[in-house]
């Protein structure tokens, strides 16, 4: 079966850092962290991560009551 998923990562935001920066630019890097996401998720979510033709990353920062995580979103592929 051909997945779609969506991985949002939240994390912290640095004291430091002036509210005006709104985009995570420093590291980790999004690809390590995805990929670090789906092999976790192999032969637990889906059989194997090959099954995923649509991946969508997206690195915030934390705001409000919003905590450091991940949020997964793994629904089958249309078409």
């Amino acid at each position: 079966m051909a997945l779609q998923m969506q991985l949002t990562f939240y994390l912290p935001r640095p004291k430091s850092l002036p509210r005006k920066v709104a985009e995570h630019t420093k590291r980790p890097d999004l690809d390590n962290l995805g990929k670090a996401i789906m092999d976790a998720l192999n032969k637990v979510a889906y059989y194997d991560d090959s099954q995923i033709v649509d991946l969508h990353k997206k690195k915030v920062y934390t705001q409000g009551d919003i905590k450091p995580g991940v949020r997964i979103q793994i629904r089958e592929a249309e078409g």
